[in-house]
């Protein structure tokens, strides 16, 4: 996933890149990208650290999660140098990232359903401001109305407009004497914004935009006609599976339960086994044991050989995955209140699950296909990065920022000659001071920037 080849880096716009990062319960995963001449969106590298601090996607140790963070956006950066620097115009630039694109998705993130009300004079004509002044008053409940639940509001979406007791989707214009809004107001556990703020500051971040996961994976996963006809997006992580509805083209409920396909692995890792042979042996197995006959297998388990019976294996799967999907049939059952649903998208990690589709259309019995970000290749890669990649999908650019260090040095060294020219006694300059720290500069910037993983093949296209 690089920049296009044959680019001329030189004349690059790099105010086009954005850097998005996906704050996960295992993994902080981070992109850059951009969208082309053609509005065509590509993806120019990935990188991703293990997780520390972070739990059901909420920062909880905020020193160490910033940690991760301050470590992801320098392989980020690395990663980025080693392709430009090959430019000779580019070669002693620093690289910053000014801003940063969040996706979020914790443990009990739902939407709360909030009717605002107005009376009006007889045949009111409704208009844009009426309608912003309605949103206005949903926004300063919200923001204060869920603290008593130990919630802080995220973000607002309006659902429907009736008027006089009638649906109306466009009600700018329309008269009436009565006037509701109903928003569906999307909540997150108390402090998850806050933290997430601070964990990036730490990180060395001035500017952080903060963006709801299944919002940006609506747009590039589902198609229109999901969206319409009712749909719900399924992202199966490892400690979180988020269930969203979509319906009318637009959100109508999420909720994002505390579990996830890394209990699979904890149910396999007590057959005395690793979780790294038991994430292995998950992904080997399936979770519908009736779908394939059962074989004994061998597997190096800490040193030596065990047989396992693949039946076995594929049971333990599936009860758990019949416990996940009892909590999911129950969201949507509450959800749902009537409305049609006529597909489920699976996306995440566990989604990669052998015979997962098969396993939610047989239990839930509702059409069900596996997701992937448009004109990326569908695979298990374009499952397990489909938050990522949506929210870098779904940025403003603006991320990147380049420092000419020769220009900075001059500057430097200039600021030093004014400071001491008002001096009396000035005392002589050595020469040859600028080369010298010119090159240390670049000796120095060479190992910031030193990308041993790079490939000297990996071409900018």
């Amino acid at each position: 996933m690089n920049i296009k080849k044959g680019i001329d880096m030189a004349d690059f716009d790099y105010g086009k890149l954005s850097v998005a990062v996906d704050i996960g319960s295992f993994n902080v995963k981070g992109a850059v990208g951009y969208f082309n001449e053609d509005g065509v969106f590509k993806c120019v590298t990935i990188e991703s650290v293990e997780s520390s601090g972070i739990s059901h996607g909420y920062v909880k140790n905020i020193e160490a999660a910033s940690g991760c963070v301050r470590t992801l956006l320098l392989l980020l950066q690395n990663r980025l140098y080693s392709k430009i620097k090959r430019n000779s115009a580019l070669a002693n630039f620093k690289i910053d990232f000014e801003t940063v694109y969040v996706s979020v998705s914790g443990a009990y993130t739902q939407g709360v359903s909030k009717v605002i009300e107005r009376n009006l004079p007889h045949n009111t004509e409704v208009t844009t401001e009426l309608i912003q002044e309605m949103e206005r008053e949903n926004t300063n409940f919200a923001q204060t109305g869920y603290a008593k639940y130990n919630k802080d509001f995220l973000l607002s979406i309006p659902q429907r407009y009736i008027l006089d007791g009638f649906e109306e989707e466009n009600p700018v214009g329309c008269l009436c004497s009565h006037l509701s809004v109903e928003f569906q107001n999307v909540i997150v556990r108390e402090n998850t914004v806050a933290n997430i703020y601070e964990c990036f500051r730490r990180a060395g971040c001035s500017q952080v935009n903060i963006m709801l996961s299944s919002m940006n994976m609506s747009d590039v996963i589902l198609t229109e006609q999901e969206l319409s006809d009712g749909v719900a997006l399924v992202d199966f992580g490892g400690d979180t599976i988020s269930v969203s509805i979509f319906q009318k083209n637009m959100m109508k409920y999420i909720y994002v339960l505390p579990k996830g396909s890394e209990h699979i692995t904890k149910d396999l890792e007590d057959l005395k086994m690793s979780g790294k042979d038991a994430r292995k042996i998950k992904h080997r197995l399936c979770a519908m044991p009736y779908m394939e006959d059962g074989y004994n297998f061998n597997m190096t388990v800490y040193g030596e050989v065990h047989t396992y019976q693949s039946d076995v294996i594929s049971g333990i799967i599936e009860q758990r995955m019949n416990k996940f999907l009892t909590q999911i049939s129950e969201v949507l059952s509450v959800t749902l209140a009537g409305r049609q649903l006529n597909q489920i998208v699976l996306v995440g990690g566990g989604a990669n699950l052998r015979f997962i589709k098969e396993k939610f259309e047989e239990s839930l019995g509702i059409a069900t296909r596996l997701g992937y970000v448009r004109g990326k290749e569908e695979c298990n890669e374009a499952r397990t990065y489909a938050s990522l990649l949506s929210a870098l999908y779904h940025a403003g650019g603006h991320s990147v920022v380049l420092t000419d260090l020769d220009v900075q040095e001059q500057e430097t060294v200039s600021s030093s000659d004014e400071k001491s020219e008002s001096v009396e006694e000035r005392k002589p300059k050595k020469k040859g001071f600028f080369k010298k720290s010119k090159q240390l500069v670049e000796i120095f910037t060479g190992t910031l920037f030193n990308d041993p993983t790079s490939d000297p093949q990996d071409k900018l296209e």
